[in-house]
């Protein structure tokens, strides 16, 4: 069974949320990163969580920094032809 974009997607994002830990990430939400890239026999996700809170002085612009990465996040390749999913080192 091919699995559409959306659905190697979620089961992406939900992988690593689970390898990350579930509630957790649900209990950060505010400070948590998804994304996905589409290839072409595979969906990469991924999510970052930074479980400490930043302030910022001008909300709504985006502001770059040398700050890399986030303190937790997971990365896996789900396979569009069968759904497996192979977690990869970031």
């Amino acid at each position: 069974m091919m699995l559409s974009l959306e659905e190697a997607r979620k089961k992406g994002i939900r992988a690593c949320m689970e390898r990350i830990g579930f509630e957790f990430c649900l209990k950060n939400q505010e400070n948590a990163c998804t994304s996905y890239s589409d290839e072409e026999d595979k969906v990469f996700c991924f999510v970052g969580i930074d479980d400490k809170a930043h302030y910022e002085p001008n909300p709504g612009k985006l502001v770059l920094s040398n700050v890399k990465g986030f303190p937790y996040s997971a990365g896996c390749n789900v396979y569009k032809a069968n759904g497996e999913i192979e977690f990869v080192t970031l």
